[in-house]
């Protein structure tokens, strides 16, 4: 939407979006896919390369930086397109462009582990406030992700962490002087869960 990047732009924010293909912009690449495809059958080795264009879509009041990417590939050409304002090498801007994989899979953690989208209050400030809670649990729930010590807990997705060290049943003890936590026998991510727990204590004396 053209508005986002005006929205963008006058917030001072860098931004890496991609665009839909069509003929104006597959016709950036052609040149680059020709070369590419050329070198592929020399060597039969994937091969790609990247430019960079001032683009203008009908819907833009001014023109804009798009990166493109031309690629060969045994399975075919593949050619993509993202509309940039940042500055840098433009294999460097592609591949920020890539990593929005680890972002989408943050968003489906704040959605189906911590259930976000539960927003079936009647007033907006209620459901803002509901959202907002869900995302203070996200912090500290990520906070507790990025401090287990276990190889297999770092590679867990939210839903089971949660289910695994924080829905289980305990006993809680408390007393003036500390509060004691009594985990069942039986609890399988005992030992994880004492080692994260030493791991988010604060250091003595502190």
């Amino acid at each position: 939407m053209p508005r986002l990047y005006r929205m963008l732009e006058q917030e001072g924010v860098e931004y890496t979006i991609g665009l839909i293909t069509n003929n104006r912009l597959r016709a950036y690449a052609n040149s680059a896919i020709e070369k590419a495809r050329r070198i592929f059958h020399e060597e039969r080795q994937p091969i790609q390369f990247f430019g960079t264009v001032s683009h203008r879509a009908g819907s833009w009041l001014r023109s804009r930086k798009v990166v493109y990417k031309a690629e060969i590939m045994p399975q075919g050409e593949n050619r993509r397109f993202i509309v940039t304002n940042r500055e840098g090498k433009l294999k460097e801007i592609y591949s920020f462009y890539r990593s929005r994989g680890n972002a989408e899979n943050w968003i489906k953690d704040l959605k189906n582990a911590l259930k976000s989208d539960r927003t079936s209050c009647h007033s907006f400030m209620a459901n803002f406030f509901r959202l907002l809670e869900h995302s203070l649990a996200y912090i500290l729930l990520d906070h507790l992700h990025r401090r287990a010590v276990s190889a297999d807990i770092r590679k867990m997705q939210f839903d089971t962490l949660r289910l695994k060290l924080i829905k289980i049943g305990a006993f809680v003890e408390e007393s003036v002087q500390r509060i004691v936590i009594h985990l069942p026998e039986c609890y399988p991510w005992k030992k994880t869960f004492v080692l994260i727990a030493k791991a988010l204590s604060p250091p003595l004396g502190t």
